[in-house]
């Protein structure tokens, strides 16, 4: 195999015969000086020519990496486990990362988003006023959609809840019943209200509304219908 002091000595004689040659010319005509710097050229060209060639036949023949393929496989546990939800999946309804749905008997559609990690589902509020009605405790505020389309609610509390946010931050807030509806069925859900302004979705869907009755495919946006 041709190594780096054979290649740096073919190029040492490349120059020795170029100089070689501008002395030639001092005694040669033009037209001889011409001729063998041409052959000196011809020459260096061949010589590189071969030294490539025998080293990609030199390279091919070296042997080259084999990369194992794991054979590795589930546990009969997990494949039982993978069985059994599979089974499970099949009456279930697929749903994408973004649904619509409508809230209440009023209609008030919204776009919400579909959060697996979220306990309960979540909804934007503001002008929130609390009121005790005999001896029950109720509340009013106003929820807006994407459209700007703004609603007024009017629902009786049934706790607040001590809620932490994705980002970490704590904070009280109301718990009420909800009817949503999403694909046709109505859910009726807890739901805690939250000020979402600053988020693209004013309501978040969490677990208690899809345990039991949805897959979610977050590759996937509005199954349900737009």
């Amino acid at each position: 195999m041709v190594n780096k002091l054979q290649l740096v000595t073919m190029i040492l004689m490349g120059l020795l015969f170029s100089s070689c040659a501008q002395q030639q010319r001092n005694y040669l005509t033009e037209q001889e000086g011409r001729e063998l710097s041409l052959k000196i050229k011809e020459d260096l060209y061949q010589t590189k020519k071969e030294i490539i060639d025998e080293m990609k036949g030199l390279l091919s023949k070296q042997p080259q990496p084999k990369f194992q393929v794991s054979t590795q496989t589930f546990s009969k546990n997990i494949l039982k486990k993978q069985k059994k939800v599979k089974k499970s999946i099949k009456n279930k309804t697929v749903i994408g990362r973004i649904e619509n749905i409508k809230l209440d008997s009023t209609g008030f559609a919204l776009k919400a988003r579909i959060d697996t990690g979220a306990k309960t589902c979540s909804m934007h509020a503001e002008n929130i006023i609390e009121k005790e009605v005999e001896g029950k405790k109720y509340i009013q505020f106003t929820s807006e959609n994407t459209e700007g389309k703004k609603q007024s609610f009017y629902k009786e509390i049934v706790k607040k809840q001590r809620v932490r946010s994705s980002n970490g931050e704590a904070s009280d807030r109301y718990v009420i019943k909800m009817a949503v509806e999403m694909g046709g069925r109505i859910h009726e859900v807890s739901v805690n209200l939250n000020d979402r302004e600053d988020l693209r979705y004013n309501f978040l869907v969490g677990r208690n509304l899809l345990m039991g009755e949805y897959v979610v495919d977050v590759s996937q946006t509005r199954l349900l219908g737009k």
